[in-house]
Parts: structure tokens; C-alpha cells; sequence
């Protein structure tokens, strides 16, 4: 906000920064307010227009849009705190907005050039805001050329979409230039130090939607505070049948797929990080789309029951599968747990342990997670690959690579290889098929499943 490019005083892409810095005079905490409920406004009219091609009209797409994106209370925090995902939601509803006006073009509504210019220029801001999403700019892109270009053959309005996209990428480029010259940022780098675990992602999605516990003790999943999602997921899949708005339906139902399955295996996305730091705000666009999912899959169970119910059921039986600890048979194991000596929650969470197996040293953060349970326990979750034979805790001291991190991100002070006590087992995923974790009163992951080892020390 001080107008400073150096490249130590920035961690994020400056777009937000740049919205904030009109506001410096207010102070950090009222200029958020200001830009991020300004953001809100302006996301929901972009929902609004996608919420009309629903069928909702804008008496009941209101209580709808405040309903998803304010409850519960902790998603509702996310859109007047400073993330950039505020701003990156305002672009991601627009973009889609834009795009569903491209899409209506091949029932004869011509659309004026302008149109084409300013989604252009959503399409470039979207990674320049948060480069993760760059996923979505690219399936929306994708998806308009092969509108213009195969269907209705409107080269024009393609190469001006193409045109205005590289302009606007000019200033972003020098921008960026600027800070950071021609280099990863330490953010980016950051993130690809962290990555991505695709072949994980069915354990992932069942501890992130359906029940963490016992692999993170005392978590909740999203399904256990917003189980309406469920019908959203269905209403996802419901859509692509639609006789109307099939093309706009197929290209959310694949924006949307995309996103949570690149968000869903990135590592350092956990039950513990949703609710207590707040990562829930990663998925606050997308909350609101499965809202109107879910409204479709309303309307379409009396318009189309049998396919609906059928879809529906198929969905439910999906979220009945679950994968809980058991213990590890043979020299691998997803998880760890040590007795615990005198350590906090957070100082356990952000320290630079390592761990030492078969293979080689991996790192919190980074290969595996260690949170703290239920009488001082340590559950350490491996995220890139199985513990492998023996293990032994290490410290920073080990050889590991750690990247550069902003202040408070596995820098707190370090804890000692001694404040893990004796290992009390290992253990791998077990999946079976059951009554659904996340229904209300459901209890199946309350605790670790007992083994002998742990039995024996405790």
C-alpha cells in the first residue's frame, strides 16, 4: 500500500495491494473493509446473472448468495478479511458471467465487441491474482475459443479476445518484472515446493469433505458443517442433462471439477488448516456455484425424477465410503503416532521437524503433517508418500531443503526430537463402505482404531 516495490516488501501478487492502496489514508483494517465488501457486492451481481440461467430471480438468488457465502461463520469471515481470494472470486464470477454471454450467442443474442475485451482482461488477471487459478482461466478460455472458432465462426471476436489479453498482460508482466524480476516469486516458489499428490486424492477428498478423524483429531469436515453440499455435488452432475444451458452447465460442472481437484491434492491443503487458519476462504467462489447446484437438483428432481434420484443416490454412496486407520500391515504406514511430551498446538504445527525413513528425509510441511491429539498424542500424516521401514525425528539441523516462507509459516520456534516419546503405531488407510460419516450423529471417526502397540504403551 505504500507504493514500495521492493521485492521484500511483497509475498502475494500486488493486484489486491494495488486495490487497497487508494484506501492507506483509512488504515489497513478499514480499507480491507472498504475493497473486500465492495468485492462482495460486486461478486454477487455476477451471481446473480449466472443465478437468472437457473431460474432464480434476484428476490430468492439474494438469501441464496448470502446464505452460501456467509455461513458458516467461519466462511463468512473469509469475505471481509484480507485474502486474495476476494478478489480472485469477484474475477472468477464475472469471467463465468461473461462467459455464459458468449455461450447464448448461438441462440442468435449478438453480443457487442466490448464484451470480448473485458473478458479478455479477466482471463489475464485471474492468475495475476492468485496463479493457481490460472486452471480456470484456462478451461474458461479454452472453452470460449472453441465457441467462436467451431461453432459459430466468429474469428473477429476470438482475435479479439486473444488481442486484448496479451495487452492486458503487458502491464501485469512489467508489474511483476518489477518486483521480481525474471524469477519465480517466493510465493510461487513456495507453492511448487509444496505441491501436488494427485494419486492421493480419494484419501484427500474423504478427509477434506466426508471425516478427518481420527488422521486429524478434533477436525470437521465440509460436509459436516455444510451438508447441503451433497446435493450440490449431485445437482453438478444433474446438470450436464439438461436440455437448456447444457453448454454453460458442462462448463461449470468442469471449472469446478478442475479447481477441487487441483485444490484437494495440493499437500498443504488439510482438515486442520479449513477452520483454524482459515483456508476455507480457498473455496468461498465455489460455495455459493454448488448452491445453485443444489437449487437445480431441487428443481430437476420434480421436472426429471428418475435420473435425478438415481444421480443423487450415486453420490451419497460415494460420500458412504470411508478410509480409516488401521494398522499398518506391512513396512509402510500413512500414519504415525508418538506419545507427546510438552508441546504446543501451533509450536508442533509449524515446526521444521523432519523425519528420517527407508528413503530418505521428509519434511513438515512439505511430506508430512503433524498435528497435536487427544492425551498429548502426535499424529503425523505423511501427504507425498509413504513412511518407508524404521523412522526416526529429526530437527531443521538435517539435511532438508526449506524455501523461503512470510513470517509465522514453519519458522516458529523449533521443537527437539525429544518432545516425541515412544512410537505407538502405524497405520494405513482401510477403506470400506458404511453409513455416511458426515451425517449428523454419525460418529465413526471419533477415535483412532486401537492396536496392539498402542495398547501396550498406553
Amino acid at each position: 500500500m505504500s507504493g514500495d516495490l521492493s521485492a521484500d516488501q511483497h509475498w502475494y501478487s500486488p493486484l489486491y495491494p494495488l486495490l487497497l492502496a487508494p484506501w492507506a489514508w483509512a488504515g489497513i483494517s478499514a480499507g480491507s473493509l472498504i475493497v473486500d465488501s465492495t468485492l462482495y457486492v460486486v461478486t454477487y451481481f455476477a451471481f446473480e446473472e449466472i443465478a437468472n440461467r437457473f431460474g432464480l430471480r434476484r428476490l430468492l438468488a439474494i438469501p441464496l448468495f448470502i446464505v452460501t457465502t456467509l455461513l458458516p461463520v467461519q466462511l463468512g469471515k473469509t469475505w471481509i478479511e484480507p485474502w486474495t481470494t476476494t478478489v480472485s472470486a469477484a474475477l472468477l464470477w464475472w469471467s463465468l458471467a461473461l462467459a455464459a454471454r458468449v455461450i447464448d450467442e448461438a441462440k442468435g443474442d449478438r453480443k457487442p465487441r466490448r464484451l470480448f475485451f473485458a473478458l479478455g482482461v479477466l482471463l489475464v488477471l485471474i492468475p495475476f491474482t492468485r496463479p493457481s487459478d490460472v486452471v480456470i482461466s484456462i478451461f474458461i478460455g479454452a472453452a470460449i475459443s472453441f465457441k467462436l472458432l467451431w461453432e459459430i465462426h466468429d474469428w473477429r471476436s476470438f482475435m479479439v479476445l486473444v488481442a486484448t489479453g496479451l495487452v492486458a498482460l503487458v502491464p501485469v508482466a512489467v508489474l511483476y518484472l518489477e518486483i521480481w524480476g525474471p524469477q519465480p516469486s517466493p510465493y510461487a516458489n513456495l507453492g511448487s515446493a509444496i505441491g501436488f499428490n494427485f494419486a492421493w486424492i480419494g484419501w484427500k477428498a474423504y478427509l477434506i469433505f466426508v471425516e478427518p478423524r481420527p488422521w486429524f483429531p478434533g477436525e470437521s469436515s465440509l460436509l459436516k458443517l455444510m451438508p447441503w453440499l451433497i446435493f450440490g455435488f449431485a445437482g453438478s452432475i444433474v446438470g450436464l442433462f439438461r436440455s437448456h444451458d447444457r453448454q454453460l452447465s458442462i462448463l461449470l460442472f468442469v471449472v469446478s471439477v478442475a479447481y477441487l481437484g487441483m485444490m484437494v491434492s495440493y499437500i498443504d491443503l488439510l482438515p486442520s488448516g479449513l477452520w483454524r487458519f482459515n483456508n476455507i476462504h480457498y473455496f468461498k467462489w465455489l460455495v455459493p456455484l454448488f448452491g445453485l447446484f443444489a437449487w437445480d437438483l431441487a428443481v430437476s428432481l420434480r421436472a426429471h425424477p428418475v435420473i435425478t434420484t438415481c444421480v443423487l443416490g450415486t453420490v451419497v454412496a460415494v460420500s458412504s465410503l470411508s478410509a480409516t486407520p488401521a494398522p499398518a500391515r506391512g513396512n509402510r504406514a500413512r500414519l504415525l503416532v508418538y506419545q507427546g511430551r510438552n508441546v504446543s498446538f501451533l509450536k508442533l504445527y509449524m515446526s521444521r521437524t523432519t523425519i528420517v525413513d527407508r528413503i530418505g528425509v521428509m519434511r513438515n510441511f512439505f511430506d508430512f503433517h503433524q498435528v497435536l491429539g487427544e492425551q498429548r498424542r502426535i499424529y503425523v500424516n505423511a501427504l507425498r508418500r509413504d513412511f518407508v521401514g524404521e523412522v526416526r525425528v529429526g530437527g531443521a539441523s538435517w539435511s532438508a531443503d526449506w524455501p523461503k516462507s512470510p513470517a509465522g509459516f514453519y519458522n516458529v520456534a523449533e521443537i527437539q526430537p525429544k518432545e516425541f516419546g515412544p512410537l505407538l503405531g502405524r497405520f494405513e488407510p482401510r477403506w470400506s463402505l458404511g453409513v455416511p460419516c458426515w451425517l449428523p450423529g454419525q460418529n465413526c471417526g471419533a477415535t483412532l482404531s486401537t492396536s496392539r502397540q498402542m495398547e501396550q504403551v498406553s
